[in-house]
């Protein structure tokens, strides 16, 4: 069985609830009632009596002000366990000063741990306490009994704190239980409202998509016409009229505009066809036809700088659902700098094989440290950068000052998965995986691990970006 939520585990205790506050108030005013009664009959004189009662009286007032005060749960624990404790210790001063076992009020004390959990029904900690105290002064109260009565004594004051308490921590499950159920149902709720959404934005998403796919057909028919006709137009001026430079020059511009339009309009159609099957995709490609798509959205605002690695593998995925992340990716980057409004801004679009670097060297970890070694039987540092690099075909000198030398330097505020950052005056290098950390290779007896920049933060000396 799964364990609790912590915010589970924290719900305010039901004591602190208005109807069982009631009760508190309720009984405290019972308990003023009773002292009147106590005067009439043991008279003023009798402390230990009318002291008791006031007291009692005092601690439930204490105990209602104490629920009614916001306390975290713990805080308000150790409140009812004081409380509660304060009650039944004044409540003997009644029960002995009445007489004790000849009075009235003895046979009534082992129950006070069932009185108490009417207003503490879920907290078993103080009613145990409380019920330690009820069980302790019965035991006192009837030492002089023989062996049968007293044990019958003990056996009755034990049986009401089980009760209590027991009672005390199966209303507390059951509790649990409902805070569980209603959390679950909270959940579900806000699932299905999220599916809804997702399933409104897709139907919203197919109706724009059908509707681009008939208007870039509807464009791509008479932008075909213009295509020819100024071939065409360009064709005769250069037999007829070779001297005019400039409008021909003009004519090959209108020519070039209407071949990015078609390629945007080509693009748009295969966009809005959805989701193609699954194959080897080419990266560059792909980011090459979400830039053109995105261009009405990052032109405005922001200069694009595309770095894509030579030679990059193709990946598997669907080139339709790539070019739609990746077109997203672009919008939102576009939203970012417009609204940071600080004139033109810049997008840089990178796709190289630092992913990979993170998963090379994750399937690394645990290797031991060896000084001078680069391969998975032993690496040092500088060793294990070198080796991880060299997978990816690029060559990494084996020193960790010299490999600073690579790359381009990195501002520790804009790490990437795949840089190297470097300590202790370039005699240490890591790899950086994202989220504040880095997996690096140690020293003499530990294992290639994965550590947080924030516990070398003092020694760091800068990063560096190799691809």
């Amino acid at each position: 069985m799964s364990a609790p939520a912590p915010a589970e585990l924290d719900a305010p205790s039901e004591a602190a609830s208005r109807e069982r506050r009631a009760v508190m108030l309720a009984i405290a005013g019972i308990n003023l009632l009773f002292l009147a009664v106590d005067l009439a009959v043991y008279g003023p004189g009798n402390l230990p009596v009318w002291g008791g009662r006031l007291g009692v009286s005092a601690a439930l007032l204490g105990l209602w002000h104490a629920t009614g005060r916001g306390h975290p749960a713990g805080r308000l624990r150790l409140h009812l366990a004081a409380w509660l404790v304060g009650c039944t210790a004044t409540f003997a001063l009644i029960a002995v000063g009445a007489g004790g076992l000849a009075g009235p009020y003895l046979a009534f004390y082992p129950l006070l741990p069932m009185v108490a959990a009417i207003m503490v029904p879920d907290e078993p900690v103080p009613l145990l306490l409380a019920g330690a105290v009820t069980l302790g002064v019965t035991t006192l109260a009837t030492a002089s009994l023989p062996p049968g009565p007293r044990a019958f004594w003990a056996v009755a004051a034990a049986s009401a704190l089980f009760y209590a308490v027991m009672g005390a921590a199966l209303y507390r499950r059951m509790r649990r239980r409902e805070r569980a159920s209603a959390a679950a149902r909270e959940a579900a709720l806000a699932g299905l409202a999220r599916s809804e959404q997702q399933r409104a934005q897709a139907d919203r998403l197919a109706s724009i998509g059908r509707l681009a796919s008939g208007v870039a057909h509807e464009i791509n028919n008479p932008l075909a016409f213009v295509s020819t006709n100024l071939a065409f137009v360009e064709e005769e001026l250069r037999e007829r009229q070779p001297g005019e430079a400039a409008l021909l020059e003009a004519l090959a511009e209108s020519r070039g505009g209407v071949e990015r339009i078609k390629r945007i309009v080509q693009d748009l159609r295969g966009f809005a066809r959805g989701a193609s099957s699954t194959g080897p995709t080419d990266v560059g490609g792909a980011l090459d036809e979400a830039l053109r798509l995105a261009s009405w959205r990052l032109g405005p605002v922001a200069r694009v700088e595309r770095r894509v690695a030579p030679g990059l593998p193709h990946v598997l995925a669907s080139r339709a659902e790539l070019v739609q992340v990746l077109v997203n990716l672009l919008v939102n980057a576009a939203d970012a700098v417009e609204e940071a409004r600080r004139g033109l801004g810049t997008v840089e679009v990178t796709a190289g094989p630092a992913e990979r670097a993170v998963r090379l060297a994750a399937r690394e970890l645990g290797a031991p440290y060896r000084y001078g070694g680069s391969s998975p039987s032993g690496f040092d540092c500088s060793g294990l950068v070198t080796y991880i690099y060299g997978q990816l075909g690029i060559q990494l000198p084996h020193n960790a000052a010299a490999q600073y030398a690579y790359g381009r330097a990195v501002d520790l505020s804009h790490l990437e998965p795949g840089d190297l950052v470097f300590f202790h005056g370039l005699g240490h290098v890591g790899l950086y995986i994202g989220r504040g950390r880095i997996i690096h290779a140690p020293q003499t007896g530990e294992r290639v691990e994965i550590q947080s920049l924030a516990s070398r933060e003092g020694s760091i000396e800068g990063a560096r970006r190799v691809v």
